[in-house]
């Protein structure tokens, strides 16, 4: 008898939803008999059976067959440890790159951490050298990498360094650590702009000129802005105030409706739209319905929902929601905590013919 093939996968988190993501796993492994071998602050350590564990809407990162080198092997770096740490980089693959990951707060950079793994990662290449003398010719910035090349993931933790090797083009998020920082504008009226960016980032798309959007929870106007400055046409929805800039030439149009953002119905010349967004301060169930009525019959080719997580059980809240997104017949959907989202998450989802 073959004996079964088991994967491992180290999956990243916002330290805070540890708990969250480890459940997930188990949820969303229940067929592959998925099991939690270790995990830590902002980490959990997978593996499963026969098949590789579906994406999870609280991981932002996944390394692959993760390998470990104990601290021990890494003052001094050997030759051996240094190959090993470099995999196919050393000696096959034409361009690669590293991956330096921290467990230390996502909005610094320059983290003693980082610094470590920096002296760490330049050693192991001096070393390596030895054997590919050409290997720092074949090195691109993470930003520079084109699908294809090689990514060397490092992730450290107390006793030692994981590390993974990657294609570029097939991770769960191509930038390091799943970090999607988007480039902030200045004239956007609020930092929930970034959300937004974000969300039109991961999907691909870029909204066109002309197209019609509805904005649920518009105020002060940090969605709107997304849209209206690509030209596209907005109705906001909010009683609270708008502070949008004054237009540019090529912005679209906005009409500003005081109005509850849940029970809102468009007008009948916009029987179906481009967009349906909402950002409000609604529970998971209350999401579910808002999703469900905009997919009903197809009123919104597109939707981007911001759902608020419950203080408790926030895996349990999302289940009926994961559920919808898998029956919705001709949209294509992702249920993802963003990098820019905080204690929610954010459905994205469209009709599959608008693809």
């Amino acid at each position: 008898m073959t004996p079964p093939c088991h994967t491992r996968a180290l999956l990243l988190c916002r330290p805070e939803f540890t708990g969250a993501l480890a459940e997930e796993i188990l949820n969303k492994g229940a067929a592959l008999n998925a099991r939690v071998e270790r995990h830590g602050e902002g980490w959990v350590l997978a593996e499963t059976t026969g098949s590789v564990l579906p994406e999870c809407v609280f991981e932002r990162q996944r390394l692959t067959q993760p390998d470990f080198l104990p601290a021990g092997l890494l003052k001094p770096l050997a030759d051996e440890t240094a190959l090993r740490l470099l995999g196919d980089a050393a000696h096959e693959h034409p361009l690669w790159t590293f991956h330096l990951l921290t467990p230390e707060a996502d909005d610094d950079p320059a983290t003693p951490t980082l610094k470590r793994l920096e002296g760490i990662t330049s050693t192991a290449v001096r070393l390596a050298r030895k054997r590919s003398p050409d290997l720092e010719k074949r090195f691109r910035p993470p930003h520079r990498l084109k699908p294809g090349g090689r990514v060397i993931q490092i992730f450290p933790v107390a006793e030692g360094l994981w590390f993974s090797h990657e294609t570029l083009g097939e991770m769960i998020n191509p930038r390091p650590g799943g970090f999607s920082r988007m480039k902030w504008d200045p004239l956007a009226p609020s930092r929930s702009f970034l959300k937004m960016e974000e969300a039109l980032d991961r999907m691909g798309l870029e909204p066109q000129a002309g197209e019609k959007v509805i904005d649920l929870g518009a105020a002060p106007g940090g969605w709107t802005y997304s849209f209206l400055k690509r030209g596209c046409d907005v109705i906001a929805v909010d009683h609270g105030p708008m502070k949008l800039p004054t237009p540019h030439d090529g912005w679209g149009s906005v009409r500003h409706l005081r109005e509850n953002g849940i029970t809102y119905q468009p007008p009948t010349d916009w029987p179906v739209v481009d967009w349906l967004v909402a950002d409000m301060l609604i529970a998971p169930g209350v999401a579910l319905g808002l999703a469900r009525r905009w997919q009903a019959g197809g009123r919104a080719r597109r939707l981007i929902i911001n759902v608020k997580l419950p203080q408790e059980h926030p895996v349990a809240a999302l289940l009926p929601l994961e559920a919808l997104l898998r029956q919705a017949n001709g949209y294509r959907s992702a249920l993802k905590q963003l990098y820019h989202d905080r204690r929610e998450v954010t459905i994205m989802a469209r009709m599959v013919s608008t693809d």
